[in-house]
């Protein structure tokens, strides 16, 4: 029974309830708060897929985090190519957008 009050106290100290789009800002993942197991929120990715568990203060509602520094950089460069009319620059960007999206945000 202590456990349940203690994750209810982590739920509610971090403003995340389960369903909650969220961030763990240790790697950059994606994911939906499922609920808590100990000290630590779960999460799981959006698709489906297995929880993880995660430190409440590396869990950030998405809403409120920086956007990734990686992502807008390949977006600007892929606006710069089709500005240019490099249909071929703008395709290795939409790619290489793609790598990173599965690499980092998966």
């Amino acid at each position: 029974m202590e456990n349940t009050h203690k994750a209810e106290a982590v739920t509610e100290a971090t403003g995340l309830k389960p369903g909650t789009p969220a961030l763990d800002t240790r790697t950059g993942r994606l994911g939906i708060v499922m609920g808590t197991e100990g000290p630590y929120i779960q999460l799981r990715p959006q698709g489906g897929g297995r929880e993880w568990d995660c430190p409440p203060a590396n869990v950030r509602p998405v809403g409120t985090t920086k956007r990734c520094v990686e992502c807008s950089t390949i977006k600007a460069e892929h606006a710069e190519a089709v500005a240019a009319g490099d249909v071929s620059r703008a395709t290795d960007c939409t790619v290489l957008m793609g790598r990173h999206q599965r690499a980092a945000h998966a």
